[in-house]
């Protein structure tokens, strides 16, 4: 019985492997030993996803990179999701949870989707009438905090359990609320309130009390947090008022120390950072000298050295906007 077990299995795992196939790559054709920079790029095991498109809601897809394999797939490839975008991994790595549309029509769902699994993503918020977008598990994976835009109204933030029930309104605010994160102890949600040149930096109890900035600077734009740990977060601001370029930045909890990483350059945009390490972030970058617009890189926050992903795989970076990116060992 169980070598029809194990026959059942990998003649599953051929046909799994087939529907991949022409979104599957590995990086064969550059020898490891045969190129001296691969000496230099950082050591990484885990698993990144992100998305990549030509511009927001326009044919987005999801890739999933295994590192120790140098194994690239399109996941999304198969699934009947328009516009797949903004993945985040649960504690394990053994669930993603994203944004997509069931009808391209801008109304936005949030899914999740055991890694790996042959099954289609499901939709936690079907239905609700409501633009959902902008998901991120809790660090212990059994909720999810999402931005939720009601038809003619304001972005505010939400929390609902695995089923899809909202367990938390954290916000009612009457300016735009979204790109929450976990604080590490998850009693609190970071989140960029306001737009343009309005957006603040704020965290907020689950339960909506204790509103308050982090990173305010007048007519400075500042968003997408994301926790490092207890102490620390990262995040993305204007260079200056006369300079918008985006720059990845460092904050503490525990005072209004903000510091520039010293990755960042002012002729270039930085953003949507996430920590691989104490040390390495992963980031997008359009700087030159990339395959196309934002490429990912990864980038010591210590030493301020930056390494295109393209040298781990060759067709990681391509022509378009690759974005969004979250590792998980």
């Amino acid at each position: 019985m169980a070598f029809i077990q194990y026959c059942c299995r990998s003649f599953f795992t051929f046909l799994l492997a087939l529907a991949f196939a022409d979104c599957s790559k590995k990086s064969t054709n550059v020898p490891v030993q045969q190129d001296s920079v691969f000496k230099t790029r950082p050591l990484l095991t885990g698993k990144l996803i992100y998305h990549s498109y030509d511009s927001y809601g326009a044919r987005s897809k999801i890739y999933l990179y295994d590192f120790a394999a140098d194994q690239l797939t399109c996941i999304s490839q198969n699934w009947n999701i328009f516009d797949p975008m903004n993945a985040h991994f649960n504690n394990n790595g053994s669930k993603i949870v994203f944004m997509g549309e069931a009808v391209q029509n801008g109304k936005w769902d949030i899914y999740t989707w055991n890694t790996g699994s042959p099954d289609s993503p499901v939709n936690l918020t079907a239905g609700d009438g409501c633009r959902d977008e902008d998901p991120k598990f809790s660090p212990d994976g059994y909720s999810i905090c999402f931005k939720q835009t009601p038809t003619g109204g304001n972005g505010n933030l939400k929390i609902m359990d695995l089923n899809g029930t909202i367990t938390n309104n954290v916000t009612n605010n009457h300016i735009e609320s979204g790109m929450p994160y976990y604080a590490a102890d998850t009693t609190a949600l970071l989140y960029a309130r306001g737009a343009g040149s309005a957006s603040d930096i704020y965290a907020v109890n689950i339960d909506g009390a204790n509103d308050h900035a982090l990173a305010n600077v007048p007519g400075i734009q500042e968003y997408y947090p994301i926790v490092l740990g207890p102490s620390t977060f990262l995040y993305t601001r204007w260079y200056s008022k006369s300079n918008q370029v985006d720059q990845v930045y460092l904050g503490y909890f525990s005072n209004n120390t903000r510091n520039r990483l010293p990755f960042n350059t002012i002729d270039a945009d930085y953003s949507d950072a996430f920590p691989c390490d104490s040390n390495k972030v992963v980031l997008s970058c359009d700087k030159a000298g990339g395959a196309g617009a934002y490429d990912l890189y990864i980038a010591d926050m210590k030493t301020g050295s930056m390494h295109s992903l393209s040298l781990y795989n060759p067709n990681i970076n391509t022509s378009l906007n690759e974005l969004g990116a979250c590792y998980t060992r």
